[in-house]
């Protein structure tokens, strides 16, 4: 992907979230507080596709276990670890401002 269109997709992305990911100026690009708590979320959320692609893959390949396991995990709140009550997958951000992330079973 060039330059060019790959600034045209992070833009649209912004707009659609209603937040600013990237700080931009004319000699540098950096990501905003916003931009680094979304970062971790969507590394995880497209592992977790890959995995089921790969999944996928194998089942249709005959490869996998009869039962393959799904790649999710329990999620919990990172600042609220006494928390009992499952984060949203889907944001990057509470109202509280922490992170959802996954933690191994």
């Amino acid at each position: 992907m060039s330059q060019p269109a790959l600034t045209v997709r992070i833009r649209h992305l912004e707009e659609a979230l209603g937040v600013r990911l990237l700080d931009r100026t004319t000699r540098s690009v950096a990501l905003t507080q916003i931009g680094r708590g979304f970062l971790p979320v969507v590394a995880r959320v497209l592992g977790e596709i890959d995995a089921v692609a790969v999944n996928a893959r194998d089942v249709a390949d005959g490869d996998a276990a009869s039962s393959p396991s799904p790649p999710c995990r329990p999620r919990r709140r990172r600042c609220c670890p006494r928390s009992s009550r499952p984060s949203k997958p889907a944001t990057a951000a509470s109202s509280c401002g922490c992170v959802t992330v996954s933690r191994s079973a």
